[in-house]
């Protein structure tokens, strides 16, 4: 008795072929749903990884043009300040329970890739405050991501 199904070769390029169709209208639809997160390894090489740094925060990332994904490992502060926005603290408080963090003695901790609408929501979510992440984001020369994109 097999323990998987047997798909015939053929079918099975069928199915990737309308995999790979309707992720290319989504993401010309401007839904770049199925396509896959960048990773930090590939930010490497590319020298465009970026970072956010604080208070007990110290996270990697990538700016796309879809958003800002942070990558799995990166750490962000377990407390919010007092004058973090409601938007901060349930964002946070979403993608814990959504398993994307998870609390490790005196911090959180990004449990895979998450991608982020923009650079904003990504380092309030890693500092714990309110924050212009085109400020906070910088690359391994301390330039802000606002420099390197917007100028």
């Amino acid at each position: 008795m097999p323990s998987e199904p047997h798909t015939p070769e053929a079918k099975r390029t069928e199915l990737r072929n309308n995999f790979e169709t309707v992720q290319t209208f989504l993401s010309v639809l401007g839904f770049p749903i199925l396509d896959p997160l960048p990773t930090e390894e590939e930010a490497d090489r590319e020298q465009t990884k970026l970072y956010c740094r604080g208070r007990g925060a110290d996270a990697t990332g990538e700016y796309t043009e879809d958003g800002l994904v942070v990558f799995e490992g990166s750490v962000a502060s377990l407390e919010t300040t007092p004058r973090a926005s409601e938007r901060v603290e349930q964002r946070r408080q979403n993608l814990l329970a959504d398993g994307v963090l998870e609390k490790k003695e005196d911090q959180l901790v990004f449990r895979e890739n998450h991608a982020f609408s923009s650079p904003s929501p990504a380092s309030e979510t890693i500092l714990g405050r309110s924050s212009n992440g085109w400020k906070e984001w910088k690359d391994g020369n301390g330039n802000s991501l606002h420099d390197l994109e917007r100028q």
